[in-house]
């Protein structure tokens, strides 16, 4: 299997474990901090599932409708994960205000700081295979996906910082 294959496979997996475990720690404390975190690596996963498919298509040999082959369809690929990044802000965004503005209360668990500690981890270590993957296989498609994964850095740290300032201040 090829480089490429094994990390974009590795990185969905993991991704996924996260959404699930993020969404369930979220759903049971009414995080808006981590819910918002595991709608992310919802889409972190859909999307590396997505660049999947690219490098998969990009790896083909030149036809007959693609007589220089189909590499292009890595770029587009990244591409549309800019669009879809977008829009999950919007729409996070969008909920964080309607909660401030309604006053729903969070009821924080245990197990929100460490699942959000674990997840910064996690972005740390999947945006370092990603990069170097990247510049090992000129992956425009595992380019894109490290800096996806690089910016969940700050989000995880946002999200570890709004859950800490809630502890201390009970706001």
């Amino acid at each position: 299997m090829d480089t490429k294959y094994k990390v974009i496979v590795l990185v969905t997996a993991m991704a996924g474990f996260l959404s699930l475990t993020k969404f369930a720690v979220g759903m049971a404390s009414g995080s808006m901090a981590v819910m918002s975190s595991g709608l992310d690596s919802l889409l972190d996963t859909f999307i590396s599932g997505m660049n999947f498919f690219a490098i998969k298509k990009a790896s083909m040999p030149p036809d007959k409708t693609h007589q220089y082959g189909h590499g292009k369809i890595e770029n587009f690929s990244a591409l549309v994960e800019s669009f879809i990044i977008t829009s999950a802000g919007v729409v996070i965004l969008y909920n964080a205000i309607y909660r401030f503005v309604k006053n729903i209360p969070v009821r924080y668990t245990m197990l929100d700081l460490p699942i959000m500690i674990f997840s910064l981890i996690f972005s740390f270590f999947v945006t370092y295979v990603l990069k170097r993957a990247s510049k090992k296989t000129g992956s425009m498609a595992l380019s894109a996906d490290a800096a996806h994964y690089a910016s969940d850095v700050y989000t995880n740290s946002g999200a570890i910082l709004a859950i800490i300032l809630t502890y201390l201040t009970g706001y």
